[in-house]
Formats: C-alpha cells, structure tokens, sequence
C-alpha cells in the first residue's frame, strides 16, 4: 500500500552529511517535505479525507495508530496545527500532526510491541503464543528487554538472540 521504509530513509536524509554547516536544518526541511507529500497521497487521503475537520483527522490518526481516540490535549495540540481552517486540508499541518504523533511514547511502546512481533513471524515463522510456547511470556520478556535498552535493538541484541535460537538454527538443520 504505502512505500517501503528505504524510501522514507531516501527521501529525508538527501543531501544530509550529518556534521556538516545546517545539515540539521537540511533534515528537518526533507522530512517535512516527505510528510507534506505522503499525507496528500491517495491511499493515505482516503483513509484521512481532507474534508474532514482538523479535530477529527487528528482522532481518526491516533484511533487507526495507537487503537485509542487522541486525548484532549493531543487533539488540541493537533487541532491548532491548522489554525483557523475548519477541514484537515493543509498539507503541512497534517504532516506535523503526523510527525508529532510518531514521535510520541505511546507510538514508540507500540513500534517496540511489534519489532518483537516480527522477530517471531520473521525468524520463528510463528506467532509468539504458538507452539512451543503457549502463552506470551517469551514476547512479554523481550519487549521488556527492548525497553530497558530504549528501544535499542542492537544494543539489546534482539536479532542476534533470535538467529542463535535452538528454534530458528533448527529450521535449517543446525
């Protein structure tokens, strides 16, 4: 449906040398470019139509990233991106309401939930409450483990756990 991630990495990192004279000003400029383009495409408008109010693409936004509706003050802080326009039409404004949102604890919990889910279908080609286990103790463990390190996977060292896994070296006859 949407672009795979190396594209985002592409498009907001051009021209970036990362120590070089406004090379911050650089990365800021790519990725509110890439944000005013990808909330204009046609997948993403149909799920969040431009006639919509402000308030309401705001909660549309969190209910379908988060499975909540924003809380008073998100939808404040969303709301006032687009300053008096009664629809959810600017470009800008609803790409900051994006990054803000991406940017938030609550989106970041919910990228450490499903790394670790991806490490189970990726590497164990199973579920992480499927055979040979059958609860989520083994998932709940490694999502605190990522927690600690901040989110960090290499520092936690999520793939390498996962590749020197009796489960996943059997796969291949090791």
């Amino acid at each position: 449906m949407f672009e795979g991630v190396g594209v985002v990495y592409v498009a907001v990192q051009r021209s970036v040398i990362v120590g070089e004279p406004n090379w911050e000003q650089t990365l800021n400029r790519n990725r509110e470019t890439f944000l005013k383009n990808f909330v204009m495409r046609q997948e993403y408008v149909e799920l969040y139509p431009i006639v919509d109010s402000p308030a309401t693409y705001v909660n549309k936004l969190y209910l379908h990233a988060l499975g909540r509706g924003a809380t008073r003050e998100e939808t404040e802080l969303g709301v006032n991106k687009f300053g008096t326009s009664l629809s959810a039409s600017d470009s800008g404004a609803r790409g900051r309401v994006l990054l803000r949102l991406t940017q938030s604890t609550d989106a970041r919990d919910e990228f450490n939930r499903a790394f670790v889910q991806m490490q189970y279908v990726g590497y164990l080609r199973r579920n992480p409450n499927q055979f040979p286990d059958s609860s989520f103790a083994g998932s709940d463990f490694w999502l605190e483990k990522l927690n600690s390190f901040n989110g960090n996977v290499i520092e936690a060292e999520m793939v390498n756990a996962f590749l020197a896994s009796h489960e996943y070296r059997s796969r291949f006859g090791a």
